[in-house]
């Protein structure tokens, strides 16, 4: 049981937490230990890939907005990109959510914008890529139509496990799940029972 309050939380490849608290304290769960140690620097918000590379959202806003921060091991280097929510591709790539809802990838060098709106991102360890819009619901994106699906009704965060399975939560702090792996664009979100189908197999450019 681990007992750590925070506000955003990723996973490393070892299965340890890494928790953002409310005051942007970055804690690291130290399983030898076993307990949190307190790692260097503040963030809005942080995200570990597959890969093993860490992103976090700076928590000094500049005049461009938050800084997109990589970890080096011993400490946070600056990328070019600004946001306020992080997640990590498959190829250790950060995608970010501004405070105005646009999303962002890193390409190389690159930030290339991603059409649509979004307040919340996660990706998956297999690449499912899941974002949400509170009231207009929870959206899979699809790479190669460069589209996103509505998987869901609502949502204010979310993450992505194993299979590509999204976990949401609402702004009341209900936890929602797919069943039993990630949805196709047919699947919606269950809390409790099996997700039934649906008639839905339109793309949107929201």
């Amino acid at each position: 049981m681990f007992e750590e309050s925070g506000e955003r939380i990723s996973v490393d490849g070892d299965g340890n937490p890494w928790v953002v608290r409310k005051d942007g304290k970055i804690l690291k769960y130290n399983d030898l230990d076993q307990k949190f140690d307190e790692i260097v620097g503040r963030a809005r918000d942080i995200s570990i890939g597959v890969t093993g590379d860490i992103y976090a959202i700076g928590w000094q806003r500049t005049k461009k907005g938050y800084p997109v921060q990589k970890w080096n091991g011993k400490s946070w280097t600056p990328t070019s990109g600004y946001g306020f929510r992080v997640a990590v591709d498959q190829k250790g790539s950060p995608w970010v959510v501004t405070r105005r809802h646009k999303v962002f990838r890193l390409d190389g060098k690159k930030w290339k914008r991603v059409r649509g709106s979004l307040d919340d991102i996660a990706i998956g360890p297999e690449g499912s890529i899941i974002g949400v819009r509170k009231r207009f619901g929870v959206w899979k994106y699809n790479l190669t139509k460069s589209k996103w699906y509505k998987i869901g009704r609502w949502a204010a965060s979310v993450a992505v496990g194993p299979g590509g399975r999204p976990f949401i939560t609402t702004s009341k702090g209900t936890i929602f799940w797919a069943e039993p792996e990630c949805p196709d664009t047919f699947t919606p979100i269950s809390r409790r029972r099996p997700a039934k189908n649906v008639k839905s197999d339109s793309g949107y450019d929201f």
